[in-house]
């Protein structure tokens, strides 16, 4: 090498020794196969071989120099043809037990050279890019690009055999037969759960959709309290309110649940307590101070990068042991779309919704997004929501795989001119339903389609199951 000049980043002896290793015992390709691609590596015949012996392997034959030699060109490598080249990485592989960390070196030198591909595009779209290009639009996708080129930790996703599913899903009903219950993040609501398929299931879109007023933000941060209260780690990003208002409204949840004393989430949001009250929420704040519960009220954020944030945040939980699970976005509307759909707002939404669920199978974790419905059912004498009232319904319920939609009767019984008047009638029937909350499942992947009874109190932006006494 000159001085001065740089080398790509690369390192043949270590993807010889890996072939070699894999040439001479097969069995190895277990311990690696999700650690390193075909891609990963840089010459373009280690490409080749490693493809012959993962497709061999795969197929229940053997992989060595010589059942593979077949299916690759016997071509010149520099006065070594590849039939030779093949016996070579054999009889050259001192080490077999060192696999693990040779798909590692490869897998970080791969993820070193993609980096540079993006410093070099970002360079080129720097110079040229028009100015309808926003500078920060560029650094959002240029900072996508590079999470997702540094943040697999070296696995590679591969498909699952039919028989390796069909023994998950066998252990799965043994499990209930047998009594044992699922291990998935609570939403803190037995019926809302059983009606889930048993909690905030990995890898799932859940929109909850309603008018404003109607309880979409009591209902997440309630539910997401309670299910971090049990050990579940949730991320929530507020567009709408911020991070004191989420603080208060947590802190109301529990002082619901806590032998220490109710106080309403507005009077710890104002100040507007005692100092008895203050001693309460000092001691409320105790409690909750160490649930895996953060929240992000940025504003104007891509789904790229809520989904960026959410694999910083994710990294650091882990760290901490406390896994992130469910992520709550509120809401669908105020999230900023990415351009890509400029002008049809049904398909900006539409392309938010998808990225959602695809952030939700690629991490692993539950989707929470809330969503404003139409006005169209202020209009109407029949106020509870139905599937059409979503804003662009078509592209979101096709997308989610649960849609509830929250209807709550006090909110309207508040609102008219007879409760408004003071009429006795009225303020009965408004304090016989003030607790009550339906939560329309009109679309639901993992269980039936159906309305879950709920009881609600929005003083102290609680939800509580309303089959259970509180």
């Amino acid at each position: 090498m000159h001085p001065g000049e740089v080398t790509v980043p690369a390192n043949v002896d270590t993807e010889q020794a890996l072939l070699g290793a894999l040439l001479l015992q097969n069995g190895l390709y277990a311990r690696i196969s999700r650690l390193v691609s075909e891609d990963d590596f840089y010459e373009d015949v280690h490409q080749k071989i490693f493809s012959l012996i993962v497709s061999a392997i795969s197929q229940g034959r053997s992989a060595s120099p010589i059942t593979i030699k077949s299916y690759i060109e016997d071509t010149d490598l520099g006065g070594m043809r590849v039939s030779e080249y093949l016996a070579l990485l054999v009889t050259n592989t001192a080490t077999t037990g060192n696999v693990e960390e040779y798909a590692k070196t490869i897998r970080d030198l791969a993820a070193r050279r993609v980096l540079i591909t993006i410093a070099d595009r970002m360079k080129s779209e720097a110079y040229t890019a028009g100015i309808d290009v926003p500078a920060v639009e560029m650094a959002r996708e240029a900072m996508k690009d590079i999470h997702e080129a540094v943040s697999s930790n070296g696995e590679v996703k591969q498909a699952a055999s039919i028989g390796a599913i069909a023994a998950r899903v066998t252990q799965i009903t043994t499990d209930r037969l047998q009594g044992k219950e699922q291990n998935l993040p609570t939403t803190g609501l037995v019926d809302l759960d059983k009606a889930l398929g048993g909690g905030f299931r990995p890898g799932r879109l859940i929109v909850l959709a309603a008018r404003p007023g109607a309880g979409k933000t009591v209902l997440l941060t309630s539910t997401m309290r309670q299910s971090a209260a049990v050990g579940w780690g949730g991320l929530i990003f507020s567009h709408e309110i911020d991070e004191e208002e989420i603080g208060a409204r947590i802190l109301a949840d529990e002082s619901l649940d806590s032998e220490i004393g109710k106080i309403e989430y507005q009077r710890i949001m104002n100040g507007w307590v005692s100092a008895a009250e203050g001693q309460k929420i000092g001691e409320l704040h105790r409690v909750v101070r160490d649930y895996p519960l953060r929240v992000d009220c940025s504003s104007g954020l891509t789904m790229a990068e809520i989904e960026l944030r959410t694999r910083m945040e994710m990294e650091r939980m882990d760290r901490a042991g406390r896994p992130l699970k469910v992520v709550g976005i509120d809401y669908l509307q105020l999230i900023k779309a990415s351009g890509e759909y400029r002008g049809n707002k049904v398909l900006e939404l539409g392309g938010i919704a998808l990225h959602a669920k695809e952030m939700a199978k690629r991490l692993g974790i539950c989707v929470v997004m809330l969503c404003q419905i139409s006005r169209g059912v202020e209009g109407r004498e029949e106020k509870r929501p139905t599937i059409s009232d979503l804003r662009g319904s078509g592209e979101i319920e096709e997308t989610a795989d649960v849609v509830g939609l929250l209807y709550r009767e006090a909110y309207y019984i508040e609102k008219s001119p007879e409760y408004q008047r003071g009429e006795e009638g009225s303020i009965s029937l408004y304090l016989s339903r003030q607790h009550d909350l339906e939560l329309i499942l009109a679309k639901n992947r993992l269980g039936p389609v159906r309305t879950v009874n709920l009881w609600a109190d929005m003083k102290f932006s609680a939800i509580r199951s309303a089959s259970l006494p509180v």
